[in-house]
C-alpha cells in the first residue's frame, strides 16, 4: 500500500507529463554518483529516486512476480472506479495508454518500495535508564534519503520515530571517510549470524557482508567486557551520571555523559563489539527516545 499511497499523491497527468524525464530510464545508482551539490530535494528528484530504487525484479520468483502483477491490476481497477482518471469509464473493455502507464508504475513502485521501506516503532511503556527499550513495530514508511544507506548488523546509527518524522542519529564515533550505515531490522546484539542470514537473504535478497557477519560477532551477553583498572578509572562515573540525570528526566544532559563515555572508549581504542561500548550506545539511544516521547 505504500506504493499506492505514493502514486496517488500526484494526478495521472503529472506522471504522463514527466514520463520521459523521470520514468523512462532505470538507473540503480541514481543518488549515489551525483556531485557534492546534489540534494534529495524537490518532488521530481524524489519521484525519480523512487523509480530508481533497487527493486530486484531480475531475482523475483514467478510466484512473487505474479503476486505483484495481480496487486497492480487490482489497484489500477480501484483507481478507474474511484475517479482517479478524469472521464474514465469503469465499464470499458480496454484501458488507455495513460492507464496502462500508471499500471506499470504501480508494479515498478511496488517492487522498489518493497525492499526499501523502514519500520516505524513506538515505545510501549516507560523508557527506563539502563533497560531494554520497550519498542513495538507499528507500521512502515518510505524515506527517500534513508534508502541511500547500506545495511549493517552493527550499524553506527540509530533511528528514532516521532509521529511521521524519523531521526537518524550517530550512536558510534563516525570518522571522516567512514561509511554511515543503517540497520534494516536484524541486529547482531539480539540475533545470531545463523538467525540473521536467512532472514536478510529472503527479505532483502542480498548476503550481508558487514563486519559483524564477517567476524561472527557474538550476542550482547557474550561480548568481551574486560576493562583494566586504568581504563575504568578514565571512564569514571559517567554512566552513573547518565542514570541519575535520566531518572530526573534531564535527557539531553544524560546524553552528554553517554557521548563522553563513548569518546573516552574510542581514545583507548576500545570499540564495538566491546560490551561496555554497546551498553553506552544503547544508553544514548534511550536518551533520544525518551526526549521525543
Amino acid at each position: 500500500m505504500l506504493a499506492f499511497r505514493c502514486l496517488v499523491q500526484k494526478p495521472s497527468s503529472w506522471y504522463v507529463q514527466h514520463a520521459d524525464s523521470l520514468f523512462s530510464s532505470y538507473n540503480v545508482k541514481y543518488g549515489t554518483e551525483e556531485g557534492e551539490e546534489w540534494r534529495m530535494e524537490g518532488e521530481e528528484t524524489v519521484y525519480k529516486a523512487i523509480y530508481n530504487l533497487v527493486n530486484h525484479t531480475e531475482k523475483l520468483t514467478v510466484d512473487n512476480e505474479l503476486t505483484a502483477v495481480i496487486k497492480s491490476v487490482f489497484l489500477l481497477r480501484f483507481l478507474l472506479c474511484s475517479g482517479y482518471f478524469p472521464e474514465a469509464d469503469e465499464n470499458m473493455s480496454t484501458i488507455t495508454e495513460e492507464q496502462s502507464f500508471i499500471g506499470k508504475l504501480l508494479f515498478h513502485f511496488q517492487c522498489g518500495i518493497n525492499y526499501n521501506q523502514h519500520g516505524i516503532y513506538e515505545a510501549d511503556g516507560a523508557i527506563e535508564a539502563g533497560k531494554k527499550l520497550p519498542l513495538i513495530d507499528v507500521g512502515a514508511a518510505f524515506y527517500p534519503n534513508m534508502v541511500l544507506l547500506n545495511h549493517a548488523c552493527c550499524p553506527n546509527t540509530l533511528r528514532i520515530n516521532q509521529g511521521k518524522k524519523t531521526y537518524l542519529v550517530a550512536k558510534h564515533l563516525i570518522k571522516k571517510g567512514q561509511e554511515v550505515t543503517d540497520c534494516y531490522g536484524m541486529h547482531h546484539l539480539s540475533n545470531s549470524k545463523t538467525e540473521r542470514t536467512p532472514i536478510i537473504e529472503n527479505a532483502f535478497l542480498f548476503s550481508c557482508k558487514c563486519k559483524a557477519c564477517l567476524e561472527n560477532w557474538p550476542l550482547l551477553p557474550q561480548l568481551e567486557a574486560r576493562l583494566s583498572q586504568a581504563e575504568m578509572g578514565k571512564l569514571g562515573t559517567l554512566l552513573s551520571k547518565y542514570q541519575s540525570h535520566f531518572r530526573e528526566h534531564k535527557f539531553e544532559k544524560a546524553a552528554t555523559f553517554c557521548i563522553e563515555y563513548l569518546k573516552k572508549m574510542d581514545e583507548m581504542r576500545i570499540v564495538a563489539p566491546h560490551r561496555n561500548y554497546e551498553i553506552a550506545s544503547m544508553a544514548l539511544s534511550s536518551c533520544f527516545w525518551a526526549s521525543l516521547q
